[in-house]
């Protein structure tokens, strides 16, 4: 699992420039923080159902519990993860608002990178020994950092390296991984339509759940404890063998969890 590997820490200077002079992002939520607070009380803290050690724990929704360390590049954090981010929580607005999605492409596209970032965050990090034993041109640190930072977009040229320390090729790979399985799975459900399923009652759940649930086709996104989005092939399945509810799903959600559920704590509802 990528979380349980060593990173490659950023560019460290002896001078008044000192560690991370590029503020290279270290800690990647794989379900962004916002998401996460949506079942927080405070604003800050979430009550998580650890599942290795089956134990509850309340903890702040920034806690690198929550993240992979540099997995994937900064173009990728910063730009492509970002906008996505941003694109969705823009729905949620109007969703709010007037009670619809404007652009629900945008919905889409944002549980997709949410099934690719938990996808890949449970992979082993490609972080292997080179096959050449030489290379024209290595680069150091500092310029292998400055030739990510120059990076805006999927394509582009990449500066080699074969520094066994060096995890500037396994981001690449990483970037790479997550931009053709973002565009098969889009594709995999893009005639696809979504309903709305909301909750008087019982919470839904928050589950880690979502690249296990999409091989599965069980296509489910939680927007919040109160509402969920369906797609049209799982609702109508769902409605079919008469398990249409909100227990059926968390059920599935913590069936189907790697690492954890977040849930409201019943004594704070």
């Amino acid at each position: 699992m990528a979380k349980l590997t060593r990173h490659e820490k950023p560019l460290s200077k002896n001078d008044e420039h000192g560690n991370n002079p590029n503020k290279i992002t270290v800690n990647q939520h794989v379900i962004p923080k916002k998401h996460l607070l949506e079942w927080s009380i405070d604003g800050k803290m979430v009550n998580v159902f650890d599942i290795a050690s089956l134990e509850i724990k309340n903890i702040p929704a920034q806690n690198p519990y929550f993240c992979v360390m540099r997995l994937w590049d900064q173009w990728t954090e910063l730009k492509m993860l970002k906008t996505n981010e941003d694109n969705y929580q823009k729905q949620l607005v109007s969703l709010r608002d007037t009670g619809r999605f404007t652009n629900i492409d945008h919905v889409m596209a944002y549980y997709v990178l949410l099934c690719v970032r938990g996808l890949l965050a449970n992979k082993e990090r490609p972080h292997y020994p080179s096959i050449f034993s030489s290379i024209s041109c290595e680069y150091n640190q500092a310029e292998l950092e400055a030739n990510e930072l120059g990076m805006d977009g999927p394509i582009h040229i990449v500066s080699g390296t074969i520094n066994a320390d060096s995890q500037h090729m396994a981001r690449q790979v990483v970037k790479m991984a997550m931009s053709q399985t973002f565009m098969r799975w889009c594709n995999d459900i893009k005639e696809y339509n979504w309903v709305i399923y909301q909750s008087d009652s019982e919470d839904f759940i928050l589950s880690d759940a979502f690249h296990v649930n999409f091989s599965e086709g069980f296509h489910v996104l939680p927007i919040d404890p109160k509402q969920v989005i369906i797609a049209e092939p799982t609702y109508d399945s769902l409605k079919e063998q008469k398990v249409l509810s909100v227990s059926f799903i968390n059920d599935i959600m913590k069936k189907n969890a790697v690492n954890y559920y977040i849930k409201i704590p019943v004594n704070k509802k």
